[in-house]
């Protein structure tokens, strides 16, 4: 009997969580999991290492009963993360555009050799490429005739072939 609480239990959990996600999308496995984590802090942080803290969480967070399951399922429905996500992607977008500037140390003197450096290198790889450009040019040229009578050529040996093989002694009497 109790196996089957159990198991009735670990699906009403299972489906409660479901339509969490559903109703507010993935924010809802952030908010599980900072309810789970927060709830359980007190005993991750007894352990020393993070292979004893990973053990800990694949073993002991599963094993959640009725009481704390309902109290998990209540705290992330009271919680409201969006501002604080909101504020986590203001905070990337300006350290993502502080980076794309480069760093600010350089005075103006090195950012103009950097430039003039990256420049040059740019200009190197487009001559690279045009004398790419150049070669594969000639070598369309120099096929362009070939490709215009290679149907005829094929359409003159298909022509040539059945010949070919009559006039070969003994093809006849090959047998496969």
């Amino acid at each position: 009997m109790h196996v089957l609480l159990h198991t009735f239990i670990r699906k009403t959990c299972t489906i409660e969580m479901s339509y969490m996600l559903f109703l507010q999308g993935s924010e809802v496995i952030f908010k599980v999991a900072l309810s789970l984590l927060g709830s359980h802090k007190p005993l991750i942080l007894q352990h020393d290492n993070l292979e004893s803290i990973v053990d800990f969480i694949k073993t002991t967070l599963p094993n959640l009963g009725l009481v704390q399951m309902e109290k998990t399922i209540n705290q992330v429905f009271e919680m409201d993360i969006s501002k604080q996500l909101q504020a986590y992607e203001v905070e990337y977008h300006v350290l993502q555009d502080e980076l794309l500037d480069g760093p600010s140390t350089l005075n103006q003197s090195q950012r103009a050799a950097q430039l003039e450096k990256t420049n040059g290198s740019l200009r190197q790889q487009n001559l690279d490429l045009l004398e790419e450009v150049q070669v594969l040019y000639t070598h369309h040229r120099e096929w362009k005739p070939v490709l215009h009578t290679f149907p005829e050529l094929v359409s003159t040996r298909r022509h040539s072939f059945p010949a070919y093989v009559t006039r070969r002694p003994g093809f006849n009497e090959l047998q496969i």
